[in-house]
């Protein structure tokens, strides 16, 4: 039998082995949060939604730490007591992960947790756990946390906590002192909901592919154990500087010690832009990744074959050799954040789309007619257009005529051709509308 392996996001706990497929999944313990105070003590939960309401017009100033490893690292147990309270434990309303203290807001009394957006996804409340390096739990100070921004293409989402006396986890300078395979890697982080652990082991790869939801990555590999909760928690070097965020393993019937992080500066750059962008009353105060478009519907593609095959009678409407139309599904789950592209097929503005189960043959952006192949894709028109930019979908609507009754009557195909206007708008992950 072939040797069969499949991909799981770490924040979840792990509920199935040995399958042969591959898979992505989200966190799922779901026990309710106790509220919590000003002051980091624990009280009986509420139930209320813990809304962000004090980041609206923000204009953060966030000091960070980066610093060059040397040759020459001292101890493994003294540089672990020196990083391990950067990592702290969070929990929410759906799930549970981990997190990394690493950056101070200027002139404020308050802090920067980077974690994945796949552990905090659709919660309504999030609560840090702040490491003391103390066994005794009932010591632990709990903070509720403001969400910043996230971005589901990266899986990175930032939290504000308050609060500007921690410890901060210093960024390694990657370009002074770029990654190396089989240099010592430290796994930080809340595997399983247990509490703060550490692994350790080495980089295995540089520049892993993964694909993750249907998102291609490029990862850091590392042969620490992880496991489901490590879901943004901390990858150190052998020196105690911060290199990657953990965000999944692999597991299968004959795969042992395949775990992957968000390299270091990545996770600077997304963090940077989703706190650059937060605050807008536009957008609930959520950050986003400025100029990010998406279509918000479910395509499938159809090339000239599949289309002669599956619609009846439509010999006229067929694509060119090497061309491709896209099909809209009609049974598709829209994005949960909603469509960014707004229209009817009269091309009326609206809020939500009303193509779905219709075929898009192509498309005109600046003033450009594009045409689908292998070289330029739906994705390559959107890449290419700008957030405002009034874009319009040529449309093919396949039309069914019954006569004589569904069961026993005849059917005949006809198609219609018309034009979808729409107005490309800014993604926000997070924003509801």
């Amino acid at each position: 039998m072939k040797n069969k392996t499949k991909f799981i996001s770490i924040a979840l706990v792990l509920v199935l082995a040995l399958v042969c497929t591959f898979a992505f999944v989200g966190c799922i313990s779901i026990e309710p949060l106790d509220e919590v105070e000003d002051d980091g003590k624990v009280s009986t939960s509420t139930g209320e939604t813990n809304v962000p309401t004090d980041n609206v017009g923000n204009s953060y100033d966030v000091t960070t730490q980066v610093g060059t490893p040397s040759n020459t690292a001292t101890s493994l147990t003294e540089i672990v007591a020196e990083i391990q309270t950067s990592v702290v434990i969070i929990n929410t309303d759906v799930g549970a992960g981990s997190g990394v203290i690493y950056g101070k807001i200027t002139g404020e009394d308050a802090s920067m947790v980077v974690t994945c957006c796949h552990v905090i996804d659709g919660a309504s409340k999030i609560e840090v756990t702040i490491n003391d390096a103390d066994l005794d739990s009932s010591n632990d100070v709990k903070l509720s946390a403001t969400l910043i921004g996230m971005d589901d293409d990266s899986d990175l989402a930032v939290l504000k906590i308050k609060g500007s006396n921690y410890n901060y986890a210093e960024l390694r300078n990657t370009d002074e002192a770029k990654i190396q395979l089989a240099e010592q890697a430290i796994a930080i982080g809340n595997p399983l909901g247990a509490g703060i652990s550490v692994t350790v082991g080495h980089i295995s790869g540089i520049s892993k592919t993964i694909n993750m939801d249907g998102v291609n990555m490029t990862l850091l590999q590392t042969d620490a154990a992880v496991n489901s909760g490590n879901s943004g928690g901390a990858l150190f070097d052998a020196e105690g500087y911060l290199i990657g965020i953990v965000n999944a393993k692999s597991t299968g019937d004959t795969v042992e010690g395949m775990g992957y992080a968000i390299p270091v500066y990545d996770v600077i750059d997304i963090c940077d832009s989703l706190i650059k962008t937060s605050g807008s009353a536009k957008y609930n105060g959520l950050g986003y990744i400025e100029g990010k478009i998406r279509l918000g519907v479910v395509v499938n593609t159809l090339d000239r074959e599949t289309l002669a095959n599956n619609f009846n009678n439509i010999s006229n409407y067929l694509p060119g050799e090497n061309e491709y139309y896209y099909y809209i599904s009609p049974n598709y789950e829209l994005n949960p954040y909603g469509s960014v592209a707004i229209s009817d097929k009269n091309g009326k503005i609206k809020k939500g789309m009303l193509i779905t189960g219709l075929t898009i043959t192509d498309a005109n952006g600046q003033a450009q007619k594009k045409v689908f192949t292998d070289d330029y894709e739906l994705a390559d028109f959107l890449e290419s257009s700008k957030v405002g930019d009034a874009v319009t979908l040529h449309m093919l609507e396949q039309k069914v005529t019954v006569t004589g009754g569904i069961l026993i009557g005849s059917y005949s195909y006809s198609y219609e051709t018309f034009d979808v206007a729409i107005t490309l708008q800014q993604y926000v992950y997070g924003y509801k509308g």
